[in-house]
């Protein structure tokens, strides 16, 4: 047990979960006392699981995994320019980006979304994505997040993609 002052003089050697909190580019407003020092457990099985899905993405090869990503990045900024009121964030053009679209949508919360293609089942992420900066440099402080990988089909955007016209259509 440690007295309380003596924590609260001390630095925490390594920051996250719910230990930081008003995170920006220049800093972060920490816990008091013991609590700043609860960045959270590391993850040990995560390293174990990360060897085998490389040895899975080598399987492949990068070849293909970089045609797909190219393909479905392209066919998603694509399917998004058509939505009335979303602004994606970020690149506009596929070879600047990965197939991962932040985005925001005039008048509508991006929890809203999130909770509209929830029900639709499709997942996404919403809020301020761990990336608060990023966003204000975009001028918001929330947003929607779709992310795409090796299993996303084109069939996969167009339900996604349907499901946001959904949720403009109940909410406008």
């Amino acid at each position: 047990m440690a007295r309380t002052e003596l924590l609260d003089s001390m630095s925490p050697y390594q920051s996250g979960s719910n230990m930081a909190h008003a995170v920006d580019l220049n800093g972060q407003e920490f816990e008091k006392a013991a609590y700043k020092f609860g960045a959270g457990t590391p993850n040990v099985a995560d390293a174990i699981g990360m060897a085998a899905a490389v040895d899975y993405l080598e399987s492949l090869g990068r070849e293909a995994i970089r045609a797909h990503e190219e393909h479905i990045t392209s066919y998603g900024l694509e399917q998004l320019a058509n939505i009335p009121r979303l602004r994606v964030l970020g690149p506009r053009q596929s070879k600047d980006r990965i197939p991962v679209f932040a985005f925001d949508i005039a008048g509508i919360a991006a929890g809203t979304l999130l909770h509209d293609l929830d029900d639709a089942g499709i997942a996404i992420r919403a809020g301020d994505l761990s990336a608060l900066p990023l966003l204000k440099h975009f001028g918001v402080s929330e947003a929607a997040r779709a992310s795409c990988y090796l299993y996303t089909t084109q069939a996969d955007i167009d339900e996604f993609i349907k499901a946001l016209r959904q949720s403009i259509a109940k909410r406008s």
